[in-house]
């Protein structure tokens, strides 16, 4: 398969899975509920206690509702208030860290990872390899959605992060004993040198 055909096969399966992701999700939301919230700032209480009751809250859970709105003034001073900053600091730092754990990057170039630096040297393995990844990184949300109020959103996070951990510490660990024990040294040689060292 040649590398024009390779792209251009890339760019349609990534078109065709966009458009038909695009579609269910603008179906699923005909069935989203409005937000309580903003129902109570309308002025619709009876609606709001619905989406609740809905949702499977106590109705204590729509008065507190009401005294928050009540007591918010809606303007960009509240951000900058003492109450606000801790939040939006652990909010803008989690963020940062989930990026920087990489799972985005090996979701949208996942393909060209396999490709380039696992050795698959087929693009429709490396394809599928990308979209088995993606698959259960699906699965594993879900069952996040189902278990996240149960076992609580902090285990969750440091559960997540301390596997991921364990993870890259392990890869390096083989690392450095893959170069300790079978890498030699080149310092101080040249390229000759280095060839017969491997002919020995």
């Amino acid at each position: 398969m040649g590398t024009g055909w390779s792209w251009r096969w890339k760019l349609e399966v990534d078109v065709r899975c966009g458009c038909g992701s695009v579609t269910v999700f603008l179906g699923a939301l005909f069935f989203v509920p409005e937000s309580p919230r903003w129902l109570v700032k309308e002025g619709r209480h009876a609606e709001a206690a619905q989406v609740l009751a809905r949702l499977g809250e106590p109705p204590s859970r729509l008065r507190e509702i009401e005294r928050v709105i009540a007591e918010e003034s809606g303007s960009l001073r509240q951000l900058l208030e003492a109450g606000m900053r801790r939040p939006q600091l652990i909010g803008v730092t989690l963020a940062i860290l989930q990026q920087v754990t990489g799972i985005n990057t090996v979701l949208y170039y996942g393909s060209i990872i396999f490709t380039e630096q696992a050795g698959v040297r087929s693009t429709s393995a490396a394809l599928w390899a990308n979209v088995l990844v993606g698959v259960t990184n699906l699965v594993l949300t879900v069952i996040a959605l189902f278990t996240i109020d149960r076992l609580g959103r902090k285990v969750l996070l440091i559960a997540a992060a301390a596997g991921a951990f364990w993870i890259y510490a392990s890869m390096c660990a083989g690392t450095v004993w893959f170069v300790w024990k079978f890498t030699p040294e080149t310092k101080g040689k040249n390229l000759e040198e280095i060839e017969q060292q491997w002919k020995r």
